[in-house]
């Protein structure tokens, strides 16, 4: 295959060069194929180990550029007046979803989906065997920033529980109504957490029979308590995020004040107040849609009509749906 190939590009620059014709590959998906050196650029020796000729790989292009023009067949058939342009944006999902965050110093990102991503911008990769073994990695951010960060487990528990109980008593739970059984069974003080780097929770077929399996505290609240059950997923994915924050700020050596949420996790009112009350943070919920603010950002600069990053920030500061959760005693 790579025999026969002209260009290897990822989907994003495969898509750019159907709208343009020009080839070229975004800086922040580039970092995701482990083939770029620290400084930005294809890196021969790796690119010599995979066997990759290094002239299949695209020339790389910032975000917030444009990337080339509309095709002219494109345009006659489309019936555009002129060949309109196409910017380059920050490709990746997780480096759109952290421009699209108004980040300030000392604050940290936390992306909450199926999968949660925290982390926080630095001016430098940061490469230390304690970083690694740690389970942290560098990232591609804009303007020469780093995004380090760590992958943890994410909501993906909680939505299979609720499918599973749905099925169980033959209607829909939502996730609302979870979320308020959780709630209810903290008043009680139930006290159960589980574990989410659990081996036993990667894709179980019965996630309750995993959760009581990993969790003995919860092997009486099979037949009729989801709130425990969920309260025990919901502590386990907070100790999570807690135990990051910490290890974000030793391997930085810089406070992090503020926890920053995208993602549908910022729609849970309860995941985000106990993740306020348990690391003693504040939590500010908001753009949820972060990568396609982002997006937006980027195609805004790319086209001048934002001058950067930090302005494009205070834009979607004052425009998007913003709020705060403070930690309670």
């Amino acid at each position: 295959m790579i025999a026969t190939s002209q260009r290897v590009l990822m989907i994003a620059d495969a898509v750019n060069y159907h709208l343009t014709g020009a080839v070229g590959g975004d800086l922040t998906l580039a970092r995701t194929s482990g083939l770029l050196s620290l400084d930005g650029k294809w890196d021969r020796s790796i690119c010599s180990r995979a066997g990759i000729p290094l002239g299949l790989l695209p020339p790389l292009t910032q975000p917030g550029t444009i990337f080339g023009r509309l095709r002219e067949e494109l345009q006659l058939e489309l019936q555009l007046h002129n060949r309109i342009p196409v910017i380059s944006v920050a490709a990746h999902d997780t480096a759109s979803a952290v421009c699209g965050l108004p980040l300030r110093t000392q604050e940290a990102f936390l992306i909450c989906g199926s999968w949660s991503i925290i982390g926080r911008e630095v001016c430098h990769a940061i490469t230390s065997e304690d970083a690694r073994l740690s389970g942290f990695g560098n990232e591609g951010g804009i303007e020469g920033r780093q995004l380090f960060l760590r992958s943890l487990n994410g909501l993906h528990l909680l939505q299979k529980l609720r499918a599973h109980w749905s099925r169980r008593v033959g209607q829909e739970i939502s996730f609302a109504q979870m979320s308020d059984l959780a709630t209810i069974a903290s008043a009680r003080g139930m006290s159960a957490s589980i574990n989410p780097s659990d081996p036993t929770f990667f894709d179980p077929p019965d996630i309750v029979a995993a959760l009581t399996r990993a969790c003995p505290e919860l092997a009486g609240c099979t037949n009729d308590d989801l709130g425990t059950l969920a309260l025990a997923v919901y502590r386990g994915l907070i100790e999570d995020v807690a135990e990051s924050l910490l290890a974000l700020e030793r391997q930085t050596n810089e406070p992090v004040a503020r926890l920053r949420i995208c993602g549908g996790g910022g729609q849970d009112a309860l995941l985000c107040q106990m993740i306020a009350n348990r690391t003693s943070r504040i939590v500010t919920v908001g753009p949820i849609e972060a990568s396609a603010w982002g997006n937006i950002a980027m195609q805004l600069i790319g086209l001048g009509l934002i001058e950067n990053l930090a302005a494009a920030r205070i834009v979607i500061e004052k425009s998007a749906d913003i709020l705060n959760y403070y930690p309670q005693k």
